[in-house]
Parts: structure tokens; C-alpha cells; sequence
């Protein structure tokens, strides 16, 4: 599939991202654009910058606690390792590290799986045909742990696919780190046409291998994506709402287990591009 990655950088020894900009902190990333102001427009026209929300104050903590009490987590995913349904008062502060570049990364209230807030991605247009200004902008959840399965779900909703016939799109991604802040990637993939499918990268080869494509995702619904990535039995599966689309995917992974970490959003959108437009919420990561 040509080329991928331009570099790598280390995220506290576990793993990697896949632009050129240190990874950073999330403290302070409760509300708002973590970046540029702007963004294209959405499918209805409108800019989803402007549909960004302002950081929480004092006197709307108090309703953020309460749907944290009774959020969507604590509702659905209370046993799972790792929960972010990007409605509390603690936003995006559960994520380790952010990357942002090429766009903005913000919490949004406009569209939602669970109210209040979900997690929107923009990616602004670039005419730069050198894949070192691909737009990278993603939370990432580094765990420490070692497993030898991996699972990430999210709720997924594009309100702008990119038209440039050779972009592509990694919008949820596992990583299995490396030695030399390198990382092997499995993680979910899109181009213009709108149908995902399951990609695995492997760094040690600079090769990428890929699933069949499954049916097109529409603007502006949600969907629910399940990635499941057994190193193990080095295999690789889809769930797209509750669906099995892709089953048993050969992997050939570093090993039977590693140190594993995830990354959504707009993991890697592959330039040029005219932009792209995305909505996460209600996010879970286990680990076995």
C-alpha cells in the first residue's frame, strides 16, 4: 500500500506515534481545541470548530460530576480496564499523551453517542503532497501492561470523508511497542469511499497487509466499532455494530504478547488530503 510512517517518537518507553511532533500532555484538555482554530465544513456546511465547547467552569462542574456519577461508563463499562465516555468534568484527562497536528482535537456537544460531549477530530485540508504533513490528531491510552489480547471499541461517526481518491484514514489503532520507541501496528483504516477495514503494519518490514474492505460507513451515523487483536493466535477481528465483518485476519505479530496501548481520532490521515471530520465517543481498551 505504499508508504506509511515518516517517524517515530517514544511515549514513555511503551510506544510510538506516527507523526513528528512529541506526544503531550492532557492536563488543561477539558473542553476546546487543543489546536488551530477552524476546520472544513462539516456535511451540512457548518464548521465543527464552532461547535467546539469552552473548557468547564465552576459553575457547570457540578452537572459534569453528576453525569460522570451516572455516565455512560458507569452505566455500560464498568468492568472494563480503561473507560472514557468524554462527559465528565475530568474530559480528556484520562488519556496519557494527545498529538495534534494539522487540525483540532476539541470535546463537542453538537452530536453525541452519550451526552454530553463527544471527542471531534478535524483534520484541515492540505495541498502538501510530502506524507511528513499527513494530520495526526489522537488521544492515547498507554496502559503499561502486558497482554496477549487486545480489545478497543468506540462509537464512530464521520461528518466529513475526505474526496481525495489517495488519502486514507487510521481512526483506532493498537500498538504493541518496540524496541527503538518503534511500534507494530493492527488498527482501523478508511478512504473515500467510505468502507473500513482491518490494517496491520509492521515497522520491522516497512509492509503493510490489509483485510477485505466491509459496506460504507454513512455520514453522519454512528456506528459502533470493535477491533479485537489476539497476538497470540495472531489473529485479528472486526465488530461493526455487534456485526462480525472481518474474522480471523493473519497477523504476524512481534510476538505472543507485548506492552500494548491505543490511540483514536485521527490516528494518521495520510496527505494530501481536503479534509476530514470525525466524532468519537464512549471508548473502551481491555486487556487480557
Amino acid at each position: 500500500m505504499g508508504f506509511r510512517r515518516t517517524c517515530v517518537v517514544v511515549v514513555v518507553g511503551l510506544a510510538g506515534s506516527s507523526g513528528c511532533l512529541l506526544l503531550t500532555s492532557l492536563d488543561g484538555l477539558s473542553g476546546g481545541a487543543a489546536s488551530s482554530d477552524g476546520g472544513p465544513a462539516t456535511s451540512d456546511g457548518a464548521s465543527d470548530a464552532d461547535a467546539s465547547k469552552p473548557s468547564p467552569d465552576a459553575s457547570d462542574a457540578s452537572a459534569e460530576a453528576t453525569a460522570e456519577a451516572g455516565g455512560w461508563c458507569a452505566t455500560n463499562a464498568a468492568g472494563a480496564e480503561f473507560c472514557e465516555d468524554f462527559d465528565s468534568v475530568a474530559g480528556l484527562g484520562r488519556f496519557e499523551h494527545q498529538q495534534v497536528f494539522g487540525g483540532t482535537l476539541s470535546l463537542d456537544g453538537k452530536a453525541t453517542r452519550s451526552a454530553p460531549n463527544a471527542l471531534l477530530a478535524v483534520a484541515d485540508p492540505t495541498a502538501d503532497p510530502d506524507a511528513g504533513a499527513s494530520s495526526t490528531l489522537f488521544v492515547l491510552h498507554a496502559p503499561g501492561k502486558t497482554a496477549t489480547r487486545a480489545t478497543l471499541a468506540f462509537d464512530v461517526r464521520f461528518e466529513r470523508f475526505s474526496q481525495t481518491s489517495t488519502t486514507r484514514l487510521d481512526f483506532g489503532v493498537v500498538y504493541f511497542g518496540l524496541s527503538g520507541g518503534r511500534v507494530y501496528e493492527v488498527g482501523l483504516e478508511v478512504t473515500s469511499d467510505r468502507r473500513p477495514y482491518v490494517y496491520q503494519y509492521d515497522p520491522r518490514s516497512d509492509s503493510t497487509t490489509t483485510s477485505a474492505k466491509t459496506s460504507p460507513l454513512a455520514v453522519g451515523q454512528w456506528a459502533r466499532m470493535q477491533l479485537t487483536v489476539r497476538y497470540a493466535d495472531a489473529q485479528a477481528d472486526l465488530d461493526i455494530d455487534g456485526v462480525r465483518v472481518v474474522s480471523g485476519l493473519a497477523l504476524q505479530p512481534p510476538g505472543p504478547s507485548g506492552v500494548i496501548s491505543f490511540a483514536t481520532g485521527v490516528e494518521w490521515a495520510m496527505s494530501p488530503h481536503d479534509g476530514w471530520s470525525v466524532r468519537l465517543d464512549d471508548e473502551t481498551c481491555d486487556l487480557q
